[in-house]
């Protein structure tokens, strides 16, 4: 088996020596440090797998230290930004307005992927939602009221449920939940209707940004923490 690995691996790296393929290793320009993070990586979890398979007895990555990555600010939407994601929405459609929505309890509560797409009906007040973040861990965010109306309006006017019993609050146009995969494939299709460039649209970077105007306009550090 482990020959066989090798075998393969062999081939893949001769394949990607041929002249056509766009990976071929070059000197005109160097590994960026997250490729060469991602290669100690796959190293090492091939080696541990070996010791765990018996095929070797220590492993030999054990001394390869991982790269130091390089930290970049993150940057965030602007007040433009937001406008030109907002009117990509149709919200004259029951789709559209549901990815209206969903832009703007990113940009009012800064929740995370999982939390938006996770979030049930019955977690969802007048005045905020409860939701269960990272450990399993629940905590109440506040509404802003004109995003809290616009929650309520698609909760009760367009969320279309397959199932009558059907808990979660965003659902995609079969009436299922909306899973995290379906939440990114919107962004994914905001950023290409609105032509932003520059900036990544996902919700870390929603998160990010409703942390920045949330200090712009006094709030507390320790509130965001």
């Amino acid at each position: 088996m482990l020959r066989a690995y090798w075998d393969r691996l062999l081939q893949d790296a001769n394949s990607a020596l041929t002249e056509n393929n766009p990976r071929r290793p070059t000197q005109d320009k160097p590994l960026s440090p997250f490729t060469i993070r991602n290669y100690i990586r796959a190293i090492k979890t091939f080696f541990a797998w070996c010791v765990k398979e018996e095929l070797l007895d220590t492993d030999p990555s054990l001394r390869l230290a991982q790269q130091k990555m390089p930290s970049y600010v993150l940057r965030t939407f602007t007040v433009e930004d937001i406008e030109a994601m907002l009117a990509t929405c149709d919200i004259r459609t029951s789709l559209g307005f549901r990815d209206y929505v969903i832009i703007l309890v990113f940009l009012d509560t800064g929740m995370r992927l999982a939390e938006i797409s996770g979030l049930k009906v019955s977690d969802v007040h007048d005045r905020y939602v409860k939701v269960f973040g990272k450990g399993r861990k629940e905590r109440e965010i506040g509404l802003h009221p004109e995003v809290g109306k616009l929650l309520w309006k698609y909760i009760h006017k367009y969320r279309k449920p397959a199932d009558s019993h059907e808990e979660y609050v965003f659902l995609n146009r079969s009436g299922a939940p909306l899973l995290r995969e379906g939440i990114v494939s919107i962004l994914d299709r905001v950023k290409e209707k609105s032509g932003l460039q520059g900036v990544r649209v996902s919700a870390h970077t929603f998160r990010h940004t409703f942390a920045k105007f949330y200090l712009e306009r006094g709030g507390e550090v320790f509130n965001i923490s």
